[in-house]
């Protein structure tokens, strides 16, 4: 068997061009798709008509196999298993700055450190792919440095107002002041050198006309990779062609088995670092993990999820009480805290219990969160209470961190709890604040948590 694999002109895709051997295949079908969650509860899976996978691997109206190109390093490893001889297009960076005219423009960023020299080294090396380094390890930092050495045009693409104007302003601090193009939250500028867009924005752009030339970088930066795996954000990702692809993520993993999409937008994790490495060396601050016990709350069998959040979380008084006295104790010591909740009533109710606390929520405008937020960085705000602050947000004065909201997610835990490990001028710990919840669902919650917090950190967490 001999194939060659071609690069698709309009989208990220690779054809697979020539005959396969159907145990080829079948392996390939089996390497490129997943399980998706619950899908043995469904009519397909149940009357057999459905395996429950989901395939990545496609096949045209001709009787081509293509797949996304992320998935391209899946596909040599098949080949290489069954021995078959293929060619891959050449597209390397040399190649493609013959078609785009180059960045030049000055570096004003501060020096890389060795763990992130070695990441950037690394991704340089692959062409692209995933970044996995914790929370504050300086991931902006590490992809534009990339896109300034490969001195090219790009796009980053970004989910929340917050990180539209955070990822502006690090590209004006490290390209020497350039104002790069925005998309999202009222603008609508493509830059021909730099643009930062909101996820939501592009993919109404695309779902409207499907004109895509706009989107003609040869560079993608995908912020927050996670949320790749989404039908709108791998939609995008699949819209936009550029050649070097690049992501990172604090938390690739994901509980639903879409990792693979991951790795089919983007690339594979390409480099990696762990917190706990990063708090040796003195990056991050230490965690202090302080796991508070709320009275035991009666949750009876049957209960719907809703209800059992509502009782056991949100109304749960004797709860809230501990978090008000907590973080009434860390503000009565200088800390700036931050309390997270998941459901708008809940944050009001605990404003209303703390006095000099604020409250935002996505129902304020992005004036209004940027200047809640540059006034919590300085301290000027010592409680702040949000829905928001899950992902992106560079916050290193703050102290600590309240799970309020408690909930599961791996991601969600290790994204808030990140936002209290940047260091700061004297600031060496950080405190994370958690409950040992009971209760239906919400017992199963507080263990899931746990269990990601002793990965996440080991030793430091008791």
């Amino acid at each position: 068997m001999s194939v060659s694999l071609n690069k698709w002109s309009l989208h990220p895709y690779f054809f697979v061009e020539g005959e396969l051997d159907f145990r080829v295949i079948k392996a390939l079908k089996r390497e490129l798709s997943y399980f998706v969650q619950n899908s043995q509860r469904t009519r397909a899976f149940k009357e057999g008509r459905w395996d429950g996978r989901e395939c990545l691997l496609f096949k045209s109206k001709k009787g081509v196999y293509f797949f996304p190109a992320g998935m391209l390093p899946s596909v040599e490893r098949v080949f290489r298993d069954f021995a078959v001889d293929y060619l891959v297009q050449d597209i390397k960076l040399e190649h493609i700055r013959k078609n785009y005219a180059p960045l030049n423009l000055k570096w004003t960023g501060l020096p890389l450190r060795d763990y992130q020299q070695k990441a950037m080294i690394e991704i340089q090396n692959n062409g692209g792919g995933t970044l996995c380094l914790p929370t504050g390890a300086g991931k902006t930092l590490i992809m534009l440095k990339i896109a300034h050495e490969w001195n090219l045009p790009f796009i980053v693409v970004c989910h929340t107002q917050e990180l539209l104007y955070q990822w502006e302003k690090n590209v004006k601090d490290y390209f020497d002041g350039y104002q790069p193009g925005l998309v999202g939250d009222g603008n609508s500028h493509f830059d021909n050198k730099i643009t930062i867009a909101m996820l939501q924005s592009v993919h109404k752009m695309i779902q409207k006309d499907g004109d895509t030339r706009k989107l003609d970088y040869p560079v993608l930066i995908f912020d927050e990779l996670h949320r790749v795996a989404a039908d709108t954000a791998y939609e995008v990702a699949l819209h936009i062609n550029a050649p070097a692809r690049l992501g990172a993520s604090a938390t690739p993993q994901r509980t639903d088995g879409k990792e693979l999409k991951l790795w089919a937008a983007i690339g594979e994790i390409t480099s990696r670092i762990t917190a706990g490495e990063l708090i040796e060396k003195g990056i991050l601050a230490r965690p202090r993990f302080v796991f508070l016990t709320p009275p035991a709350t009666y949750i009876s069998r049957g209960t719907k999820w809703n209800d059992a959040y509502l009782a056991g979380i949100v109304l749960n008084t004797g709860r809230n009480d501990l978090i008000v006295k907590k973080a009434k104790e860390l503000a009565a010591e200088g800390l700036t805290t931050y309390i997270h909740t998941d459901r708008l009533d809940h944050g009001e109710l605990l404003r209303g219990r703390l006095p000099g606390s604020v409250f935002l929520s996505g129902k304020d405008s992005s004036t209004c969160r940027q200047l809640v937020l540059k006034e919590f960085e300085q301290g000027k705000i010592k409680i702040l209470i949000s829905t928001l602050l899950k992902e992106g947000v560079n916050i290193p004065s703050m102290n600590a961190f309240i799970a309020a909201g408690g909930m599961k997610s791996p991601i969600g835990v290790i994204q808030k709890a990140g936002r209290a490990l940047r260091i700061a001028p004297g600031k060496t710990e950080a405190i994370i604040v958690d409950f040992r919840d009971t209760g239906t669902y919400l017992r199963d919650h507080w263990s899931d948590r746990y269990s990601v917090y002793k990965e996440t950190f080991g030793e430091y967490c008791p």
